[in-house]
Formats: structure tokens, sequence, C-alpha cells
């Protein structure tokens, strides 16, 4: 089988960015022929996986006209797809994070069947719409459609009216899936009405190998330092609960827009003892953090679909503490692999982190963790995506 793959960033950005990666090399392994187009964000600077790539849709010297008018119909990259769709024949292919395509690239498959994998909040899932939206366009940091300045709400407009009816006629054109990865998304999908079939696959991945608790005071973060990541109430319940545990530690592995305000908050209440900002890691350095830590903290406010990092932290025996945002509650068994806090309350997740550090026996902790993660092995993943793809072949061969 023939698979075109096809993402927004074509580098380890985040989640949707490693499952692309691991189904080629999985997919791969099994037999199949895959291809990977993305744009060119980053090429420079970080090491890119795709086999083709178009330039970015917002490139600096771009007007605000241009680039709306980019993200209704985008040249460069229905261009790329529709001469990779003919050089590479693929059997199907394979969307992911769309926000650098624009519906245009949908158009460029021609009778090539698709799917569409939604990873989080993007510009066509209306009832999620604002949680992508950048900080500057709310009013403060309530992320509410009620609270979008005169900027955001021209933003909501045109996303959610201009938009989002382009992608939802490319969907029920050019799409014979759509793929939630966790079940809240999936209830996202279905009243999102788009006409697709809605199919509700776990992500897999390469679980690490459980490994023994070293520490009882090491906590960690690891994600994009972003507002609606959280990270600022961790930190706060960090300050809480400082004076009770002089020698907690919270190591904070990612970056982003909020880490100036997030090191300058750890000045003011003199917590630099106990946090240390590491920024991007390679993925054997994030490894060994999780080896080094207690426990690993997903302060989430904004809606999580189904985290890598609480899958990578479970599978390694480490309990997660995370808030009941999106699909983390999927993942987390409450009480026994961690805790399940309300989003925003820095005063629960403070309570929870340290109910936490009381557990007796960690061992078991660790092993229970492990146990949780088996059904989330990236060889379960690719097994059901490949009877998907063959589901969807099946009958568009039926219909020819």
């Amino acid at each position: 089988m023939k698979v075109l793959q096809v993402i927004s960033y074509g580098y380890l950005a985040g989640g949707a960015e490693k499952s692309v990666l691991l189904l080629k090399q999985e997919l791969s392994r099994r037999g199949h022929q895959v291809m990977i187009i993305s744009s060119d964000h980053k090429n420079r600077s970080e090491p890119h996986f795709s086999d083709k790539e178009f330039p970015e849709i917002d490139n600096a010297t771009a007007s605000l006209v241009a680039k709306a008018t980019r993200h209704l119909w985008y040249p460069a990259s229905y261009r790329t797809i529709k001469e990779m769709v003919a050089a590479f024949a693929p059997d199907v292919a394979h969307f992911h994070v769309m926000g650098q395509l624009s519906p245009s690239a949908l158009s460029a498959l021609g009778t090539t069947p698709g799917v569409l994998t939604v990873h989080g909040p993007e510009e066509y899932v209306s009832g999620i719409l604002e949680w992508g939206f950048p900080k500057h366009l709310f009013r403060d940091d309530h992320v509410a459609v009620s609270n979008l300045t005169a900027l955001g709400r021209g933003y909501d407009l045109y996303f959610r009216h201009v938009q989002r009816p382009l992608y939802a006629h490319g969907f029920r054109k050019h799409l014979r899936a759509l793929i939630a990865p966790s079940k809240y998304m999936a209830q996202v999908l279905e009243k999102e009405n788009f006409g697709v079939p809605i199919h509700h696959l776990y992500n897999g991945i390469s679980l690490p190998k459980l490994q023994p608790l070293q520490n009882r005071q090491r906590l960690l973060y690891v994600g994009r330092l972003e507002y609606v990541k959280g990270v600022g109430v961790l930190l706060e319940a960090l300050r809480r609960i400082s004076t009770q545990f002089p020698h907690i530690h919270v190591s904070i592995v990612g970056d982003g827009s909020a880490r100036l305000e997030l090191e300058a908050f750890v000045r003011q209440r003199h917590l630099e003892k106990h946090v240390t900002f590491h920024g991007w890691l390679a993925p054997a350095a994030v490894h060994n953090e999780y080896v080094k830590s207690t426990a690993v903290i997903i302060p989430s406010i904004w809606p999580e679909n189904l985290p890598t990092v609480c899958i990578e932290a479970l599978a390694t025996g480490r309990p997660v503490i995370g808030t009941n945002s999106g699909g983390i509650p999927e993942l987390i068994q409450d009480g026994v692999t961690g805790r399940i806090v309300p989003k925003g309350d820095a005063g629960a997740l403070a309570a929870a982190i340290i109910e936490l550090l009381s557990w007796s026996d960690f061992s078991a902790t660790a092993q229970a963790c492990a146990h949780s993660m088996q059904d989330f092995q990236i060889t379960t993943f690719v097994q059901n995506l490949e009877q998907l793809y063959r589901q969807i072949l099946d009958k568009t061969e039926g219909s020819a």
C-alpha cells in the first residue's frame, strides 16, 4: 500500500509530528511505501523528516489580506500535493494538522481517498475554535468567545463563517474518515456535523520500559510554554508547597512565548532553587527526565486531545497529575496511576501533589502506571489504522 501523509510541520514540534514520524517508520517496516509532505517552517533551524516541502503559509513579508486569502486557498500546498499525488500515486492520503495547508490541499487529491486525524483545536473545529487563538486576541487570560477583543471577533468570524465552510465542503468531497485520537475528540467532532464517518483510534507510541522510581520530590513538566498549557498554575502550586517541601524540584522541558513571564515569576517568588528551565531537549534527554522524576504534571487549561507526554510518563512508571480537560482523564486512573484535578486550580493541584508524594507503595504505583499503557503500543495502533485504510479502499473500489 502507498500512503501519503500530509502535515503542517515537518519537524518534531509536538505529539502530532511524533505520531507522523512513528507512522512512517512502522508502516514502512510492515512493507508499505510512505511519503510525507509538510511546509518548510523552521527547516533551517530544526531537523526535518518530510520528503517534500512547500513554503510556509504566513511568511514575514505577506500582507494581512494575502495571509487571509492563502488560508482559503494556498497555491503552494495545492501544487505540491497535486504533483506528489501524480508522481507517487498513493492509495490513500492521510492528513494531520491543517494550519499550513488551507482547504486547497483537499482539492489536490483528485480521486485519491483521504482521511484526517484531528489532533486538537484546529481552524475548522468550531466547538473549540477559540482555543487555537493567540493570547492577544482576548481581553485577559480567560479563553471564551465572549472575551475576544474586536480583532479577535474578526478572526472568529473569518475562521468560523468564511474558511470553515470551505473545509466542510472539502471534507465531504474528499475524506472517507475523520480519526479522533480520544473519546473526547470524537464527541467534539460528532457535533460538527461534517457528514464524514468518525473513527476513534487511540494513538500509539514506542512505549518506553518501566523504570524504578528514584526520587520522591522531583516533578516534571514537558511541553510548550504557552499560557493555555497551565505552567503558571503549576508554578503557583509549587510556591504554595515549597515551604512544606524544601527539597521539592520542578524540571520544565520545553519552550514558548510564555517562558520569559514564567521565569520572571520564579525569580519574583524566590523559587530559583526549586525550578529548572531546560528548554527543548532531545528525546533521549527527555526520557532521562522521566526516569529522574517522581511524577509528571500536565496542568493544561486548554482541551488536550491525547497528550503523548502522558502516555510516555505512565509507560515509564511515573504517575501523572493532570487536569480534567479534554482527553486527559481517559489516560489517568484517578487515585491509582495519578490524580485528576480541576483545570486552572492551583490549590487543588498543590493538594494533589502533596497527596501523591505521601503515597507509600511507589513500586506498585509504577507497575500500575506501566500496565495501564499496554494498549497504546505503536504496533496496535498501526494494525487498527491498516484495517481502516483497507476498509476505505474496499469501499472505494466497490463504488468505482
